[in-house]
């Protein structure tokens, strides 16, 4: 888990979402600016990206739409298949950026914004998560009933408050990719099958893309912001077209274009597009 994370590390993802209704906020969790996860409390995910390129990314900022509940703390058979690791650099790309910049600006706790809680490591949002999740996951963190203490923590002033209860933690970067290697992509990879029946058979590049993208725009399929993602469902999958999922991709830039957002995103999409595309 923590050899994938080091991978990961080379970029921070963008985001700036917000929930299509009520409704979509509490089934949907999706782009986010910096690293979440998801579960009962569902979880949204990522890394904020008003920067530069792929490696850019100078905070973490906005979220969101809702997620699935993924259960990332729940094993995962030891012969289970796991991302493909040029999916898995890929999402560590948009995710960290480099072990300096992790180092200097994401060992802490941070507050991504919009309806993200207290967040660390590498994408685990612990006011998405329950607190068993968090203390199942972080057990080898020596703060972890603290840190769990942030479930429920959502929104602005809530993560506010978290954030400066635990200004003194830190979490190693070791530490962050192997909770991301083995509690959160297997979870992310279950939820990405269940969201897109059949994206296994396409191969290890199409499903992984489809792994980024839930990992960073969560798994609903609700409201106006979710038709590129049923289209890809109802219409790309079936017909096995990775053409089909990549345009899709790309045209779901649509929800940031003109915004802060929109180098960070766009070019997520359009690397998620090009190993849909079997360019890994």
């Amino acid at each position: 888990m923590r050899a994938l994370a080091c991978v990961l590390l080379l970029a921070l993802a963008a985001c700036g979402d917000a929930p299509d209704s009520i409704a979509t906020a509490t089934a949907d969790l999706s782009d986010s600016a910096a690293v979440a996860v998801s579960t009962p409390v569902q979880a949204t995910q990522l890394i904020a990206d008003d920067v530069v390129a792929p490696v850019a990314a100078t905070v973490q900022a906005a979220v969101v739409e809702i997620a699935p509940a993924v259960e990332p703390a729940a094993p995962v058979p030891a012969a289970a298949p796991q991302v493909d690791p040029r999916a898995v650099a890929l999402i560590v790309r948009w995710e960290v950026t480099s072990r300096d910049f992790y180092s200097a600006r994401l060992q802490g706790v941070i507050c991504p914004g919009g309806a993200s809680g207290p967040t660390w490591g590498i994408g685990w949002d612990g006011g998405h998560q329950t607190r068993e999740a968090t203390l199942g996951a972080w057990a080898q963190h020596p703060q972890a009933a603290r840190l769990a203490d942030t479930s429920g923590a959502v929104g602005p002033q809530a993560c506010a408050r978290s954030r400066a209860a635990l200004r003194d933690v830190r979490v190693p970067l070791d530490l962050a990719e192997t909770v991301f290697a083995d509690a959160m992509l297997p979870a992310y990879r279950r939820a990405t099958l269940r969201a897109y029946p059949g994206i296994e058979t396409l191969g290890p590049l199409p499903e992984g893309a489809m792994v980024s993208n839930v990992f960073n725009r969560g798994a609903s399929m609700s409201g106006s912001r979710a038709a590129e993602k049923r289209h890809i469902r109802d219409v790309c999958v079936p017909r096995a077209d990775t053409a089909c999922i990549a345009a899709q991709l790309r045209a779901s830039c649509r929800l940031w274009r003109g915004t802060g957002n929109e180098r960070g995103l766009c070019g997520r999409r359009e690397d998620e597009a090009r190993m849909a595309e079997g360019q890994g």
